[in-house]
């Protein structure tokens, strides 16, 4: 596995049915058909685990594919590009799914289901799946869930952790927690709504169990970032309840994990190496009886009120670019479409689905809207051979997705007949997006959700060797923070024990009374953003921003509770000199205690809210505009 991951000879996007709800799938030939060693379907993990995993998903699919297999992987209901609402289905719905899947294989590829292969709470799936339906398959585990209790705790201690980081109080208990599930409620785990149901479906899997038998060979690999030497005694547990089982012990960091290391975490070129070597020692699978020829993929669905799902193919200058566009009932050639830009290392689903549902909403309201990957993200062909995620953002950062997002422009123009459209980014999208739009004419408007003026700093010395200046708009929350807690006489006992963080409080009291009394002129120069900045500022970035505003382009600064928004207010003086007028054009508009990725439901809501109602505003403008031109005239 070592150099260049195959490429992607031959894949195939398309929807099947799972329980009256279509299933979003990939399915990938064999470098030669008629020579195949079977196929294999492949079982992604749970929530937001299947986020950070979904790249090596994809590289795993071809490295199995470039091996002499059938592969495919889908999204199970309420996940990725299927239909429904993740909250809507529990694990028990989604084996359901991995044996309408193992048919759809068989269906598909003229062969037999070799194996089935999951990672985390996706090989459990994979498991029971082969328990349920008496499966005679190969079974490739990866870090699977073998106490669905102790996993569910395990996310229970992380709400907690979270609670507790933003309110600053003692959080709710487990059992309080599990409590409000057996009432009625949802608690968010990682940004995704988990019910009483999901919660109790999960929490009574037991891998080790002895009804849980399966047949056939297995081979579970128990990964760590570090060297092991040693298998965790639930990891045997399974091993001996499989009965013909092999476990491995790999180094290699976590996939389902958000790293430090980037390339090796999409292609850990150990663990495919282990899976591989064992894979290939299996016999052969028996070909399956002949039947006559299944229907044409079905590439595209529609949905209950009209609207049109469609997978489609973007050529590019690196590679095919794969994307989901969203068709209202009815198009409007005349009106611009809608371009999300992916954030950070994220596919076109973003973080906790949002772009899913904010296309979705989108068509219903009469917009067409595209999701592309670019290059080396998602489904897409291409290479990110980035060594670190840091260096990884800092590409982004400086415009590696630029040309993916204008070859998206292109598409809805060449096939839709589309000439313009707003473009929507979160965090790097919205990097991007800005820098798009300064330089394409065919940006009608922009929505820069968390817009990050600064480059990411590598994890350690660089973060102490380029401090970031104190923002005034910093300072003041900050002093706000101070003030609130005048009245609380457990801040005062912390002050007078040295506990409190007084530097940081002397920093932003000398920020705050020195930009007050002594304000500085306004230069909008480079050295005037770069003093605000640091040493660590984007100044391409914000080269782009103004040319944007040089543009006139309507532009929506969308920020949850985030440092993101001290600095835009910061230089927003910088901008509106350079640009007279930019008020009419910039709209500005913070989210109240949301994190950057607006997990939290509320958040989401408003979210998606501000959005559509802005995007509907240009809208109207646009069509109020020929009337305005002749009334001028």
């Amino acid at each position: 596995m070592a150099g260049r991951p195959p490429a992607a000879v031959h894949e195939q996007a398309f929807y099947f049915t799972s329980a009256g709800r279509r299933l979003f799938a990939v399915l990938h030939a064999p470098p030669d058909p008629a020579a195949s060693r079977g196929g294999w379907l492949l079982c992604a993990p749970f929530g937001e685990e299947r986020g950070f995993a979904q790249r090596t998903c994809v590289e795993w699919a071809r490295a199995l594919a470039a091996a002499g297999h059938w592969v495919l992987r889908f999204d199970v209901r309420g996940y990725g590009d299927s239909e429904g609402l993740f909250e809507e289905f529990t694990p028990d719905d989604h084996v359901e799914d991995v044996l309408a899947a193992r048919q759809e294989l068989e269906r598909r590829a003229g062969v037999r289901c070799q194996g089935l292969w999951g990672l985390r709470l996706g090989a459990t799936l994979a498991t029971l799946a082969a328990a349920r339906g008496g499966l005679e398959v190969a079974l490739a585990l990866w870090e699977p869930v073998v106490s669905g209790e102790r996993y569910m705790d395990g996310l229970l201690r992380a709400v907690m952790v979270k609670e507790m980081t933003n309110t600053g109080r003692a959080p709710r208990t487990r059992d309080q927690l599990r409590e409000h599930l057996a009432a009625g409620g949802q608690v968010i785990m990682e940004g995704h709504p988990v019910t009483d149901a999901i919660h109790r479906s999960i929490a009574a899997i037991d891998l080790a169990a002895p009804n849980a038998a399966v047949h056939g060979p297995a081979f579970v690999a128990q990964i760590s970032a570090r060297a092991e030497t040693k298998p965790r005694r639930e990891l045997e547990k399974l091993r001996a309840a499989l009965g013909d089982a092999s476990l491995e012990l790999v180094q290699a960091p976590p996939p389902w994990q958000q790293n430090d290391e980037y390339s090796g975490t999409v292609r850990p070129a150990a663990l495919f190496e282990a899976t591989l070597r064992w894979i290939a020692q299996l016999p052969a699978p028996a070909a399956l009886p002949v039947h006559s020829a299944p229907e044409p993929l079905a590439r595209e669905w529609r949905t209950a009120d009209g609207a049109l799902e469609r997978a489609v193919s973007i050529p590019a200058a690196g590679g095919t670019l794969r994307g989901i566009l969203h068709l209202p009932a009815a198009v409007d050639r005349s009106r611009p479409a809608v371009l999300m830009v992916t954030p950070g290392f994220n596919c076109r689903t973003a973080r906790y689905r949002l772009y899913v549902r904010l296309a979705r909403e989108l068509a219903r309201r009469g917009w067409v809207a595209l999701r592309p990957d670019p290059h080396g993200i998602g489904d897409s062909d291409g290479v990110l051979d980035h060594a670190s995620v840091p260096d990884l953002y800092n590409a982004i950062e400086d415009g590696v997705f630029v040309e993916d997002t204008r070859a998206a422009l292109a598409f809805l123009e060449s096939e839709l007949g589309v000439g313009s459209a707003l473009l929507v980014g979160l965090c790097g999208g919205a990097n991007t997006s800005v820098r798009v739009g300064a330089l394409d004419p065919r940006v009608a408007g922009i929505v820069a959700s968390e817009l990050p003026f600064l480059f990411t700093p590598h994890i350690g010395a660089e973060e102490t060797a380029a401090p970031v200046p104190v923002a005034k708009a910093a300072a003041d929350h900050f002093l706000r923070s101070y003030v609130r807690k005048l009245l609380d006489p457990e801040a005062w006992r912390r002050f007078f024990s040295m506990k409190s963080d007084y530097r940081s409080l002397l920093a932003s009291l000398k920020v705050a009374l020195v930009r007050r009394l002594w304000p500085r002129r306004v230069a909008a120069d480079d050295a005037w953003f770069q003093e605000r900045l640091g040493p660590r500022a984007n100044l391409g970035l914000v080269g782009a921003f103004r040319g944007c505003l040089a543009r006139r382009i309507p532009v929506l600064c969308l920020f949850g509770a985030t440092r993101n928004s001290w600095y835009f207010s910061e230089l927003w003086p910088g901008f509106r000199a350079s640009a007279p007028g930019a008020e009419a054009r910039v709209s500005t508009k913070s989210i109240q205690d949301a994190d950057p990725g607006f997990s939290l439901p509320g958040h989401a809501r408003e979210f998606l809210d501000t959005v559509l109602g802005w995007a509907d505003a240009r809208d109207r403008d646009r069509a109020e505009a020929p009337a305005r031109a002749q009334r001028s005239a």
